[in-house]
């Protein structure tokens, strides 16, 4: 997946170095970031095995707006395992109105 190969270009090598595990993400997360009020679509796949469906959960609490769906024959990388479901997810989710105000 050549689309993602830039991903890290960018990052803050020395903050991702300081966090060794979800455990830690998560309370990063939950101590220093306030609730996300827009509309939010969690999208996660059942079969992830790098973060898993279930850890989307811990930080749910910080999007109070959010509309959280797994999608099931998906990993990590939702898009390039299905495609289609994740583009109806999206336009559910557009033409609901909820990511308009």
């Amino acid at each position: 997946m050549a689309e993602f190969g830039g991903g890290r270009a960018g990052a803050d090598e020395a903050y991702l170095d300081a966090i060794t595990d979800e455990d830690e993400i998560i309370g990063v997360l939950q101590g220093q970031c306030a609730p996300f009020l827009a509309p939010t679509l969690i999208l996660t796949g059942r079969q992830d095995n790098i973060c898993g469906y279930r850890d989307a959960w811990e930080v749910l609490e910080l999007y109070p707006r959010a509309t959280f769906a797994v999608l099931d024959r998906a990993g990590h990388i939702l898009r390039g395992e299905q495609e289609a479901p994740v583009h109806r997810t999206c336009q559910r989710m557009a033409r609901s109105g909820r990511g308009m105000d």
